[in-house]
């Protein structure tokens, strides 16, 4: 039954990351389109998005892409933090991620979470880890190996506590994620990032195309 379960995960998957690929097929021919007509001096924006919603329909007939919204928007995501999103969290997720605090360790949502999918920032919505580079440290919270993501999670030294270690936070939300080791898994490159369970969100495998992170199915698919 497991295994049938997770074959119908894994299909499903592989599914929407094929949709995925059309789609950046269509946007890339597209692309080039515009470049083509802009050096010749011949911007047709009609004809760009008549032809991309040839394309690719759901693009602009899904809920979720309704037509009042720009182009650019739809295909650039835009991870900020915002008010409503600070008041948005628990008073343990604002202790955590806006005052640098800790929370108990086994005592967290996500330490023992061995469920497939992908976790981001709790205020910005910005992928910073999957459950691939995921591992059992022992320390009590949710360790991983390196983020789907570098470019997402920033180090700053924090001297507290009568200790020096290496800070991890969110590039857009600002948030205090935890801590960064090098006693993590010598084959995945050493590395153990201590992160609170308090300043994620997890999204499940089967939710990643719905809730707008279908770019990262393909880290998924390349791990049967």
């Amino acid at each position: 039954m497991l295994e049938n379960a997770a074959w119908h995960r894994l299909r499903i998957a592989k599914e929407a990351a094929q949709r995925r690929g059309r789609l950046c097929m269509a946007v890339g021919d597209a692309t080039r389109m515009f470049h083509r007509n802009s050096h010749a001096g011949n911007l047709d924006f009609r004809a760009l998005r008549l032809g991309l919603e040839q394309s690719c329909p759901h693009l602009f007939h899904d809920h979720r892409f309704a037509r009042t919204t720009p182009l650019t928007e739809t295909l650039l995501p835009n991870y900020t933090r915002t008010p409503e999103a600070i008041a948005r969290l628990t008073p343990e997720q604002r202790r955590v991620t806006q005052q640098a605090g800790t929370e108990r360790p086994f005592e967290n949502l996500y330490n023992a979470n061995m469920l497939p999918g992908l976790y981001v920032d709790i205020v910005s919505g910005e992928p910073l880890f999957t459950s691939l580079d995921k591992f059992e440290s022992g320390c009590g919270w949710p360790s991983f190996s390196k983020p789907v993501e570098p470019d997402h999670v920033i180090e700053k030294s924090d001297a507290t506590h009568g200790m020096i270690r290496t800070e991890v936070r969110s590039r857009h939300g600002d948030s205090h994620l935890g801590h960064v080791f090098n006693d993590g898994p010598r084959e995945a490159g050493g590395l153990r990032y201590c992160i609170n369970s308090a300043s994620l969100r997890f999204v499940p495998l089967d939710a990643l195309e719905s809730e707008g992170y279908g770019d990262y199915l393909k880290y998924f698919c390349a791990h049967p």
